[in-house]
């Protein structure tokens, strides 16, 4: 689901004019939560569209960072906690400075 959400923004990786944002597409946001068994009870309207849009960017600067080896800072991972705090599971992602990876959930 996270690929899916990242890649609805999509290149053909060769046109720069290619550039297509899949959550403008009618539907299409409706039919990736079908194929992953989540129902919801209506489109998002412009403010939770333009939300969701901002959340995409902010994840993929993130994927980014860390496929570099950069490592997140502490208001990427106070953003991250937030946003695991609303779901039913919860984790906590913490940094360690003293061992060779330094993110944990």
């Amino acid at each position: 689901m996270f690929i899916d959400f990242l890649n609805s923004l999509w290149r053909d990786g060769v046109h720069t004019e290619s550039l297509v944002d899949r959550l403008d597409k009618p539907g299409w946001l409706e039919a990736k939560l079908t194929n992953w068994n989540i129902t919801i009870d209506r489109s998002p309207n412009k403010v939770e569209l333009k939300k969701l849009k901002e959340l995409r960017s902010w994840l993929y600067d993130l994927v980014v960072k860390l496929t570099n080896k950069i490592s997140l800072n502490q208001e990427d991972v106070k953003q991250i906690n937030q946003y695991l705090q609303k779901v039913s599971v919860h984790r906590k992602v913490v940094i360690k400075t003293n061992i060779s990876s330094n993110l944990y959930l």
